[in-house]
């Protein structure tokens, strides 16, 4: 799962998109607040790279970058490009606050709640309750907060942090657990370095 919150000086954001690691990156949702978005894109392949992960925004001039990467293992491996993997892909977003999203009910105890959250201000983020933090990231260059989590069987997502006038934007996805040898905590993410574009 690759994370991107993003700025323009003015109007809506385009969706990031990546290339590399010799797979496809398909965006799963995203969502935008003001001139702020977060997308979130999925990859699977037979025989990924390592290597660059570019990311791109149509030749559109972001004011602000930050990126959050994770790679989950235990998951369904049917379908095209990691199709298989998402059962449901939810999005929120407010002026202010901080979110209480509820995503529907769970297809399997076993399956993960996995999100990314952006607000406007660079300070941290606490975790939804009991979930496990990916990554925290504060961006002092136009002001943003970013953090990825993850949870086993767990639809309620209410991280929180300190300046709740800004906007903030929420993706939300459940991913579902392979349905063989599988024992519940097995899907797991492996943690990659987050990234800042100033």
């Amino acid at each position: 799962m690759l994370t991107v919150y993003s700025r323009i000086a003015a109007g809506t954001p385009n969706d990031a998109t990546a290339t590399g690691n010799s797979v496809t990156w398909v965006k799963v949702n995203s969502v935008a607040q003001s001139n702020r978005k977060i997308t979130t894109l999925r990859s699977m392949g037979a025989s990924p790279t390592t290597g660059t992960i570019s990311i791109d925004f149509a030749a559109q001039t972001q004011t602000m970058c930050g990126w959050s990467l994770a790679e989950f293992s235990g998951t369904d491996t049917t379908g095209t490009n990691g199709s298989g993997a998402i059962v449901q892909s939810p999005t929120d977003t407010n002026t202010t606050g901080t979110p209480s999203t509820t995503m529907t009910a769970f297809a399997s105890t076993n399956n993960v709640a996995y999100y990314g959250v952006g607000h406007a201000a660079n300070e941290g983020t606490t975790p939804a309750t009991g979930f496990a933090e990916i990554h925290d990231i504060g961006i002092a260059e136009n002001g943003a907060g970013i953090e990825t989590a993850w949870k086993v069987n767990d639809n309620t997502l209410d991280p929180t942090w300190t300046s709740t006038t800004v906007g903030w934007n929420l993706n939300a996805i459940e991913i579902k657990a392979a349905t063989t040898t599988f024992s519940k905590g097995n899907l797991r993410p492996r943690v990659f370095a987050p990234g800042i574009s100033r």
